[in-house]
């Protein structure tokens, strides 16, 4: 069986925007485990920019298919659209090595 990868980026309209979507992110990065087949999630940020990122894997692709239609999700990308410039990006990535 694959693991998968999320990675959902979103660019910051200012500085004071990126804290709080690293602040929003890490909180509810703490909720993941609870989410079925959600194996390990981190939130990154660029140090020279204002783009930000959470990384998420699945033990399969319906388990990351799941999350994105799940409750935390839409809450999730709820909060972070007021902080936002644009639009997210969002991919899905199999681990094959």
């Amino acid at each position: 069986m694959s693991s998968f990868v999320r990675l959902f980026i979103v660019q910051a309209r200012d500085a004071q925007a990126q804290y709080f979507l690293e602040r929003d992110l890490c909180e509810a990065k703490d909720y993941l485990p609870t989410e079925s087949g959600c194996l390990h999630s981190q939130v990154w940020s660029l140090d020279d920019g204002l783009a930000v990122a959470l990384l998420t894997s699945w033990d399969s692709h319906e388990a990351a298919t799941q999350f994105h239609f799940s409750g935390l999700n839409t809450l999730l990308t709820a909060v972070t659209q007021r902080h936002i410039a644009g639009s997210p990006t969002l991919r899905v990535f199999r681990i094959i090595c």
